[in-house]
């Protein structure tokens, strides 16, 4: 399964603490990738390292898979 992302306007996006930053532009799509067999806990941790905290997380009934919604700390 893909995702995707869709800007709704030009815009420049910094993400600070990832010392990351780019342009996108309106219209443009960004892929987000489903990562497979990943223990939610070691994810949460990874992401903790870079600020995020994991605010919920939803499954499917057999637990096969989940969306996950993380916050950045601050």
């Amino acid at each position: 399964m893909e995702t995707y992302l869709e800007s709704v306007r030009d815009q420049f996006i910094n993400l600070h603490r990832l010392e990351f930053a780019f342009h996108l532009k309106k219209g443009e799509m960004i892929r987000t990738e489903i990562m497979r067999k990943v223990d939610l806990n070691i994810f949460s941790g990874m992401l903790g390292d870079y600020g995020f905290r994991q605010v919920q997380y939803w499954t499917d009934c057999n637990h096969r898979y989940a969306v996950t919604l993380f916050q950045l700390s601050s």
